[in-house]
């Protein structure tokens, strides 16, 4: 549902037309944003897909290329470039408090796009901007992989920051990271055929929230009716959404 298909629908619950609609313009951006955020809460989040596959391309040990500047890295000396590699691996050396190398380890770096990070943490805030830069990772709903018996999920991560997965630094198994959108703001710059932040069960809960919203302090009568025709909808969606059909590993966890 775009937020034009939207509008239309809230312009039907109470505006007599188009104008009447425009004069209320920040309060039903508002109002939406509010509503989508309490549908992701109390009943559905919509959800997004990351995929983390990345391919160990074997270790470098001499400089790349000179004169080729294009995302270098410098380890130990060693020139990185990320047109070459999505994922290298370096020696680096294990130094004592007097700064004397004691030994060399083995460390993996990936190119997330903007610079290069160490493998095992992964910042998903930045993994998961869309074209126009907006950060759309709110939290983890769940982690799978595939396996040789399946697909299964994984629970061997932490977080950081609440935005930082910290796996294993040795572990390169491709992930799927199925994670809880962040609700982005509405104002005058937003497309009419952006994308509504709801997943397509809770679509007609949208119009009805929005409109409780829009009314709450102009029409308590409409605002209360929008209400009651929300609720009876929401439970009437949940109820048929818990029935079980299928075994699904990612995507949607219902609220409650």
């Amino acid at each position: 549902m775009t937020l034009q298909e939207l509008k239309e629908k809230i312009r039907d619950l109470g505006f007599d037309d188009d104008a009447t609609l425009s004069e209320y313009a920040d309060i039903i951006n508002n109002a939406i944003v509010r509503a989508c955020k309490t549908i992701a809460l109390t009943v559905k989040a919509p959800v997004g897909r990351l995929d983390i596959n990345f391919k160990v391309l074997g270790r470098t040990d001499t400089a790349i290329e000179e004169g080729s500047t294009t995302n270098p890295i410098n380890i130990d000396g060693v020139q990185i470039l990320a047109d070459r590699f999505n994922v290298v691996s370096v020696l680096e050396n294990v130094t004592d408090a007097f700064g004397n190398v004691t030994a060399q380890k083995e460390q993996s770096y990936y190119f997330d796009g903007t610079a290069w990070q160490k493998m095992g943490r992964y910042d998903l805030e930045s993994l998961t901007k869309d074209e126009n830069g907006n950060i759309l990772f709110d939290s983890v709903d769940r982690i799978v992989i595939d396996t040789d018996t399946g697909v299964e999920t994984f629970g061997s991560w932490d977080m950081v920051q609440d935005r930082i997965l910290v796996v294993s630094s040795s572990f390169t198994t491709p992930l799927t990271i199925f994670y809880n959108e962040r609700i982005l703001p509405i104002n005058e710059s937003t497309q009419d055929d952006a994308r509504v932040q709801v997943v397509y069960q809770c679509e007609p809960l949208v119009g009805l929230l929005a409109a409780h919203y829009v009314w709450l302090d102009d029409d308590e009568r409409k605002a209360i009716l929008y209400w009651n025709e929300y609720d009876q909808l929401k439970e009437e969606i949940m109820a048929k959404s818990l029935k079980p059909k299928a075994k699904v590993i990612g995507g949607f966890r219902w609220r409650g």
